[in-house]
């Protein structure tokens, strides 16, 4: 079933840049090594960072710092240590152009569908002796990467999108893309893909290097040419450091196919879970693998439709009661939660509160289906999910008749996102 919507938002994209950073003394033991693909991955640490904002619109409009308001209740999703202003973080050379970065979170069921407003990934170089620029994209999912469905991808275009771009030396750049929440065109997702229920991720792809020279399963791009992804690690050396890593499930690489010696084997997605680690043997002697030590340093926000602790109208079906319960309350009751800040008024005094009514007759307006009047927002689409859920004749919205099924979810997001009936 397909409930993605195409996003076509606008974005905002803060470009953190790093400047004066200093290189890490830290190093790997000496030690004989050996790789099944020589010199493709290797950690670089960096430390003492220091960090400059800058914040522009996709149109291309610089604006003052800080970043743009969001809706009733934003939440924040990371596995990494919080290194978006700076600290001490690990790029993971060798990763090749065309590869994939990402993320997956899993929360609670009440906190679906939602709307992602924003994503942020952290890229770097050590000792650059030329300007890099790094096209980039950001992924996003409902459900796990690659499997799941892919809801939004923004590309930078070196226009309305920057790439990312760095002097020579030791920098690192946060780019923050966030959706603005006045599009009428906004991200959600729904945590009911199959391939991972109330679960979403999110991907940084690294499109084209600077100078990738060589083909990457044997030569890593060139390390003081280009930039690469970071993990929050600050240990590095044969076998150590692998506690640094929290969520070696959620975090994700997408590999090249280098074959059956590569990573992952043959290429594709992989958790870190399943990438080898480094082994070390008798006689000094380390196998090399390619299991990053850290997480990824991506952050995701986003906003539940349903806003967890906000009460709202709560109709008990069996005694006819409406009580203001939160989202978690009213579904601990058995009731059913009618959106944030909905009330238990009687305006039409026949006894039951109006939020509690049925739907008979269906809303004149299937965009605004919790007939609050005005735009329809984010209630009208928990209330018509709640009504599409339970299989009510009203979430007909293209009047196929029948169960309502995916195509009226389609029709109802067309007349959702035209602003009305």
């Amino acid at each position: 079933m397909d409930r993605s919507i195409k996003a076509a938002a606008v974005l905002t994209l803060a470009m953190v840049a790093t400047a004066n950073a200093q290189v890490s003394t830290k190093s790997a033991p000496a030690s004989k090594s050996a790789s099944a693909t020589p010199g493709r991955y290797v950690e670089f640490p960096v430390d003492s960072v220091e960090i400059e904002q800058l914040r522009v619109t996709t149109r291309g409009t610089r604006l003052p710092g800080g970043f743009s308001s969001r809706d009733n209740c934003p939440q924040t999703s990371m596995h990494s240590t919080d290194l978006f202003n700076g600290g001490t973080f690990t790029l993971q050379g060798g990763f090749a152009q065309g590869e994939v970065a990402a993320v997956s979170y899993t929360l609670q069921a009440s906190r679906f569908p939602l709307k992602i407003t924003g994503a942020e990934f952290l890229i770097g170089q050590q000792n650059a002796s030329v300007t890099t620029t790094t096209q980039w994209s950001v992924l996003i999912w409902d459900g796990l990467p690659g499997t799941g469905q892919l809801v939004a991808e923004f590309s930078s275009d070196g226009s309305i999108l920057p790439h990312v771009v760095m002097a020579p030396g030791t920098r690192a750049t946060n780019v923050n893309v966030q959706v603005d929440p006045s599009d009428p065109e906004q991200v959600f997702v729904f945590g009911t893909h199959p391939s991972a229920l109330n679960t979403f991720s999110v991907g940084f792809r690294i499109d084209r290097h600077n100078n990738q020279t060589q083909n990457p399963c044997t030569v890593a791009p060139p390390a003081t040419q280009n930039a690469f992804p970071a993990t929050d690690n600050s240990v590095v050396g044969c076998g150590t450091g692998y506690g640094q890593l929290q969520q070696p499930a959620h975090n994700w690489l997408y590999g090249l196919n280098c074959g059956g010696l590569g990573c992952p084997p043959n290429g594709g997605w992989a958790r870190f879970s399943s990438l080898s680690p480094d082994t070390v043997l008798g006689g000094g002697f380390c196998l090399t693998g390619c299991r990053p030590r850290g997480d990824w340093v991506i952050r995701a926000t986003w906003d539940p439709v349903n806003c967890p602790g906000v009460p709202g109208a709560c109709c008990i079906a069996a005694t006819n009661a409406c009580l203001l319960f939160d989202i978690d309350t009213c579904n601990a009751v058995g009731g059913q939660w009618m959106g944030a800040n909905t009330n238990c008024a009687d305006n039409n005094g026949n006894g039951r509160a109006d939020f509690c009514e049925p739907p008979n007759p269906c809303p004149p307006c299937p965009a605004d289906f919790n007939r609050s009047g005005g735009t329809p927002d984010d209630a009208d689409v928990a209330a018509y999910f709640d009504a599409w859920n339970n299989g009510d004749p009203c979430a007909d919205a293209n009047l196929s008749g029948g169960t309502p099924d995916d195509a009226d979810v389609a029709a109802f997001f067309d007349l959702w996102n035209a602003g009305g009936c």
